[in-house]
């Protein structure tokens, strides 16, 4: 059961260094070990093998964090394109379905752009049923602003017309937008 639960988490992280769960607990284990008697190699302490083998176990989980924190905001920005460009589509009229089809086109994110791709096919093969559609793509991301993504999406069965919901989430993700770059910089 456990490992199901790591194979889920690296599956939300986007698989990082390309690691399944075996290969996460088997890295880990290996991390450990090599730090920890390089810590007695050197400095032929326990306390050295101790802490080194720590950094060495934590080293990996260490670097999936750092490593979702990028994800995520490439993601945010991938995901201001595409909201921005349905906005756009659809205040011009064009129908939901037309406007999902291209939107991979205005993803840098492989992952998103995967995910775009599949929720537009998904949303285009299932008969106009978007929950389903938006389930999918919800499921395959950790992200705050997918889900309120999916959520003003799903406001199109509702109400038809969501373009000034649109642009109410467009201006929630260019404020974020402008704090990760001051963020970054």
């Amino acid at each position: 059961n456990f490992i199901k639960t790591k194979e889920n988490f690296l599956f939300l992280q986007g698989y990082p260094l390309k690691l399944n769960a075996i290969s996460y607990y088997f890295t880990k284990i290996i991390m450990t070990v090599v730090f920890g008697l390089a810590g007695l190699i050197n400095y032929g302490s326990y306390f050295a093998m101790f802490l080194l083998g720590f950094i060495g176990f934590t080293f990996l989980d260490l670097y999936i964090a750092i490593n979702k924190k990028s994800r995520d905001g490439e993601i945010c920005m991938d995901l201001l394109s595409v909201t921005d460009s349905i906005n756009m589509q659809l205040a011009s009229y064009v129908p939901l379905k037309e406007a999902l089809k291209n939107q991979y086109e205005n993803c840098q994110n492989k992952d998103f752009r995967k995910a775009i791709m599949m929720f537009a096919t998904k949303y285009e093969l299932s008969e106009l049923n978007i929950a389903a559609a938006l389930n999918d793509l919800n499921s395959r991301f950790d992200i705050l602003e997918i889900d309120m993504f999916c959520n003003t999406i799903r406001q199109y069965n509702k109400v038809g017309n969501i373009n000034e919901l649109l642009n109410h989430y467009l201006l929630v993700l260019l404020h974020l937008y402008f704090l990760l770059m001051f963020h970054y910089k």
